[in-house]
Order: structure tokens, then sequence, then C-alpha cells
């Protein structure tokens, strides 16, 4: 086997072991999830389910445009300095700013400038418009 072949299969067992980590991690802390799981591995028939979004997930995103916009940015500056870390690359997936690596590589205070950045960004978008 080639060099470059036995990289790419060490590539894809390590994603392949990291994201069975997931899975493993969640299902021990949601008993719903680890019975979904234990049906869909151990049951006879496999049925989709639909999953809906947690309630602590959808708490903890924030409407960042629409807060710089009631708020101003310094409040929004202090509600993100709030968040946890993990909390703050919620917000930063769901706004689409970073992803994969480039926000593994972000430090706390990055992560609240890019926010701050694009709710502002954002939320001047359009101005042009209503002169």
């Amino acid at each position: 086997m080639s060099e470059n072949k036995e990289e790419s299969i060490k590539a894809l067992e390590a994603r392949l072991y990291a994201f069975v980590q997931i899975v493993l991690d969640e299902a021990s802390r949601n008993p719903e999830f680890s019975h979904q799981l234990e049906g869909v591995l151990l049951g006879d028939t496999v049925k989709v389910v639909h999953v809906e979004p947690s309630k602590k997930k959808i708490k903890e995103s924030l409407d960042v445009v629409g807060f710089l916009h009631e708020h101003g940015e310094n409040k929004l500056r202090e509600a993100l300095s709030t968040k946890a870390d993990n909390e703050l690359k919620t917000i930063v997936r769901a706004e689409g700013i970073r992803k994969g690596k480039e926000l593994k590589a972000l430090e706390r205070h990055q992560m609240i400038e890019e926010i701050l950045q694009t709710a502002a960004r954002r939320l001047g978008q359009g101005k042009s418009f209503l002169q």
C-alpha cells in the first residue's frame, strides 16, 4: 500500500474514532438519545427519527444582530463575555463566521471580536436603501 493511502486510512480512522467518541459521550449524558441509538443499532428495523434540537442548544444561541440593534455594542460585548467558550463557538458556527479548524484556532477574545464585527456588518447591511 502506498504511503499516501496509509495516511488517508489513518486520518479516516482517527475521524471515525472521534465521531464514535462523541456519539458515546452524548449517549452517556442523554438517556433519550441512548434509547434511540440502542433502537437503531440493536433493533430489527431501522426507522428515521427526527430529533429536535435540545432546549439547551436553542437557549445557548443568541441573536447577536437583534441584540446589537436593541442594546448596542457595549451590552453585546458584556453578554458575550459572560458566555462560556463552547457557547461562543456555537454562536460563531451558527452565524457562519468560521468553521472547523479555523474555529479551533480562535481564542476567546478573537471569537468575541469576530462576533461583534459580523453583527455590526449585518446590522448595517441595507442602510443605503433607506436614504
